[in-house]
């Protein structure tokens, strides 16, 4: 049997992958995986659907993050179908005519589960006729049995795998624990972190730091708490949204 083992030259000697990275910079590359979390009502599912947008447009994520214009297949496990209708709708017809019509899919499951062969199957057969070059869930809490329970989340890590596979990176929405005594945490703040935090390439936190007069989150903040593959330090983003075009946009 031959060695594994390569000396230093043998090393040097390989060629390195083009590792594309579909958002900018460094934030999201092909087959890699990025986690959006916060606590609840802060933004987090129109944030996703506005990186969907931007991806099969091929636009800036937010006015700042540049994207590579690729499928996009986001499985939103949440709302009824005719409720996301809605939401899609408000922001295809802010674009004006430019909306990817033919780039992005939208699978609406309500609690998919993909920590179980049937769900994984559900999604493997979509993502095998779109060839996506990401996959978005939104959100982890409607997939999986429990996210403490460690066996069903390396299940869903698995199974999500299966999309890395195939060349799609993995966007998840996630929420975060409760609270201990000890007050917010950085990274340890985002439920059943463990095994999430050993996959994830990219972890963003969501927190709103404005409300309507109604109560309604007006302006979030969003904190790169890692970015496994930055040669650079990026900074996050302060972005507001507009209810009437279910957009956000940076000038504050």
């Amino acid at each position: 049997m031959a060695r594994k083992a390569k000396s230093l030259k043998e090393l040097l000697a390989l060629q390195p992958p083009n590792i594309q990275y579909i958002v900018q910079p460094q934030l999201l590359s092909r087959s890699g995986s990025l986690f959006i979390y916060g606590d609840a009502e802060t933004l987090k599912s129109w944030i996703v659907l506005e990186l969907a947008f931007a991806i099969t447009g091929g636009n800036p994520w937010l006015e700042t993050y540049p994207t590579v214009k690729g499928k996009c297949l986001l499985v939103q496990t949440e709302q009824p179908e005719m409720i996301y209708r809605a939401r899609a709708l408000k922001i295809t017809e802010s674009m004006n005519g430019t909306a990817p019509l033919d780039n992005l899919f939208i699978l609406s499951e309500v609690a998919l589960p993909l920590d179980s062969p049937i769900g994984i199957g559900t999604l493997r057969l979509d993502i095998q006729e779109i060839k996506p070059d990401i996959v978005i869930l939104d959100n982890l809490f409607e997939s999986v049995t429990s996210v403490s329970d460690e066996v069903g989340i390396k299940k869903f890590i698995r199974g999500m795998g299966m999309a890395q596979k195939e060349g799609a990176a993995v966007v998840v929405v996630h929420h975060t624990r409760k609270q201990s005594n000890e007050g917010p945490r950085r990274l340890e703040d985002m439920a059943g972190m463990s095994d999430l935090n050993r996959w994830a390439d990219t972890v963003i936190r969501v927190t709103a730091t404005e409300y309507t007069s109604g109560g309604r989150p007006l302006i979030v903040r969003l904190d790169l708490e890692k970015v496994k593959n930055s040669e650079e330090d990026i900074r996050g983003v302060v972005i507001k949204f507009d209810r009437s075009t279910a957009r956000f946009n940076i000038d504050i």
